[in-house]
């Protein structure tokens, strides 16, 4: 839907660390673009990463979208979810117009499914904090709509976070940075979104 075939083309295949298992990881890509998941073997544990594309619409098929992406995301071993989620999960926060109502179809489900076991990484290291991910030029709102959400059990391990500017496109790159201290590759793992 209004994407050249280039753009259908891209798909996530995340750098990952040189010591991860050779022969144990699998990227699946759907072919209609909305989602990558890497599964992947290190020391042992198997990991995950589920990256998302959510249909930047509102209502019915947006809230199904969310129900089918995180049932399937959740079976996952240490599963990171992230991505384009096009919602807003804070209206008072994470848009600029601060619109109650503004993009939020979906959210509902998306707290429903990921609370329970995920924490939002920019939400935990900036409670209060206003951080856009989207900052349109046309005068419309500027929003936090691409996220990382990581297992709760990482949440001591969050160490640093960061909008980067890439002047591709209207939207930050989001990264955390998650430090271990055991069987964990040099210490930290680091998601860009």
């Amino acid at each position: 839907m209004g994407r050249s075939k280039k753009e259908q083309k891209r798909t996530l295949e995340p750098l990952l660390h040189n010591t991860t298992e050779k022969g144990k990881k699998k990227v699946i890509n759907d072919k209609g673009g909305r989602f990558n998941i890497v599964i992947f073997k290190h020391e042992g544990e198997t990991h995950s990463i589920f990256n998302l594309y959510a249909p930047n619409s509102q209502g019915p098929a947006k809230k199904q979208f969310f129900e089918n992406a995180l049932t399937a995301a959740l079976k996952l071993p240490n599963v990171v979810i992230c991505g384009d989620v096009n919602c807003i999960m804070n209206p008072n926060l994470d848009n600029s117009k601060k619109n109650p109502n503004y993009n939020t179809s979906g959210r509902r489900e998306w707290l429903q499914l990921a609370a329970p076991s995920h924490f939002d990484t920019c939400r935990t290291r900036h409670p209060g904090g206003t951080h856009f991910s989207r900052c349109p030029t046309n005068g419309s709102a500027s929003t936090r709509i691409d996220q990382i959400w990581a297992p709760k059990e990482w949440a001591a391990a969050l160490t640093h976070d960061a909008f980067i500017e890439t002047g591709l496109s209207d939207h930050k790159a989001y990264s955390a940075t998650f430090s271990f201290e055991s069987k964990r590759p040099q210490g930290y793992y680091k998601f860009n979104n």
